[in-house]
């Protein structure tokens, strides 16, 4: 049983369960392999988890299906998500090192006896609010605060700083890699995830492309953290350059499958006798777009590759769009259009472009492409999409000079 959200200064009590057929038979609790603490904001909070339109109410917001939650499964641990929406690293009444010690949110005492669930990891996902509010000096040194309770807290306990980029030029993404040498901390880490989601949060698919950058960071940490399970949610994150689940086959709980909208109306349409990669295709209907984000770099030669047909013998408009690390701004003048004629049976399409030339400001050059499939005139089918372009990782502490250092490997007794 997982308590799925936290709204307003309330509590839920179980009186009892009611079994109407069968019975309840008691059985050993099952002892987890991990315990991990996860402290965050929004993002972890699971703000419209289940709704793909950024809608912030609690019937959207939830915790099971949140990176924290589908992390815990896939390393079979026991868990606490200790998250609130709007925190910032520190310095208000709604900050990390304001809660990280509360049993409640709205109650200073009693405090949170550390010693009940002694981790074996703590994630630390925080800062995206501290965009604009914080400079870059303090940033640094909220984090160093914050930082050194959680470590006196949890001695023991291996510390993951973790941050998405691609969210803005002076986001702490920037930093956590020199806050984690200053702190000099040998159990101490810092991953970084690509910000996909854009003006949004990020919902299952996209918690659990977080979920697993998160797991390949740990597993070089430790050898003993490698996932024991898969991931029960569609992974929203492509994977070697590639775009997320592009023959549509998978869907998350809430019903998404890896690609946003904005109009509604957009369908998978089962038809193993149909589609031309698996069991399923999209069907965008006439006016409506659907779209991918995906990390990319300057430079590079970009081809998406994927299968078309209509009915109605319609256009689509293939748009391709690249961004810099402020995620708002699409770079000028980089954007190709391509019109492409559909037929009543399906055909390849392929659609190549070049990303634009670095600047010698990283934080201007390419840091995302975006895939657009617009449905001009009647209804458009898609499916089969792939892309293929160079699989290269970013850093955004590359931009500031920093010095990144090799993954510290935890010696194993």
């Amino acid at each position: 049983m997982v308590k799925e959200t936290y709204g307003g200064e309330s509590r839920m009590y179980l009186e009892r369960l009611s079994v109407t057929d069968g019975k309840l038979v008691p059985t050993q609790r099952p002892e987890r392999r991990l315990k991990i603490q996860f402290y965050g904001d929004s993002n972890l909070v699971g703000h419209s988890l289940e709704h793909e339109k950024n809608n912030g109410g609690l019937e959207f917001t939830g915790c099971h299906f949140t990176c924290a939650g589908i992390t815990a499964r896939m390393l079979d641990a026991e868990y606490q998500n200790v998250s609130v929406g709007g925190a910032r690293i520190l310095g208000r009444a709604n900050s990390v090192l304001s809660f990280y010690d509360k049993l409640d949110f709205y109650h200073d005492e009693p405090k949170w006896q550390f010693t009940k669930f002694p981790v074996d990891i703590c994630v630390v996902n925080i800062g995206a609010n501290n965009v604009g509010p914080s400079d870059k000096t303090s940033i640094i040194n909220d984090y160093l605060t914050l930082l050194s309770a959680i470590r006196q807290a949890y001695p023991h306990a291996h510390i993951v700083v973790m941050n998405g980029f691609g969210w803005d030029r002076d986001e702490p993404a920037n930093y956590t890699l020199e806050v984690v040498n200053k702190l000099a901390d040998k159990n101490m880490s810092r991953v970084v995830f690509p910000w996909r989601f854009n003006e949004w949060h990020g919902c299952e698919y996209d918690h659990a492309g977080m979920a697993r950058v998160l797991c390949d960071h740990l597993s070089t940490i430790n050898p003993d953290w490698k996932p024991v399970r898969e991931m029960d949610v569609v992974d929203g994150y492509g994977k070697d350059g590639d775009v997320a689940n592009g023959s549509f086959e998978q869907v998350a709980p809430l019903g998404g499958f890896g690609w946003r909208y904005f109009q509604d109306g957009i369908t998978r349409v089962h038809s193993p006798e149909q589609s031309p990669a698996g069991e399923w295709f999209l069907r965008i209907p006439e006016g409506s777009e659907t779209h991918q984000p995906n990390p990319a770099h300057s430079a590079q030669r970009c081809t998406f590759h994927f299968q078309l047909r209509s009915a109605d013998k319609c256009q689509a408009t293939i748009r391709v769009e690249f961004r810099d690390q402020q995620y708002r701004n699409e770079i000028k003048d980089s954007a190709k259009d391509f019109k492409i004629q559909a037929g009543a049976q399906w055909l390849e399409h392929s659609v190549s472009v070049q990303s634009p030339a670095p600047t010698g400001d990283q934080s201007h050059d390419v840091w995302q492409i975006i895939l657009r499939i617009i449905a001009n005139e009647g209804t458009i089918d898609i499916d089969n999409v792939k892309l293929t372009s160079p699989n290269e990782k970013r850093d955004p502490a590359a931009s500031t000079g920093a010095n990144i250092p090799s993954v510290r490997k935890l010696k194993i007794k």
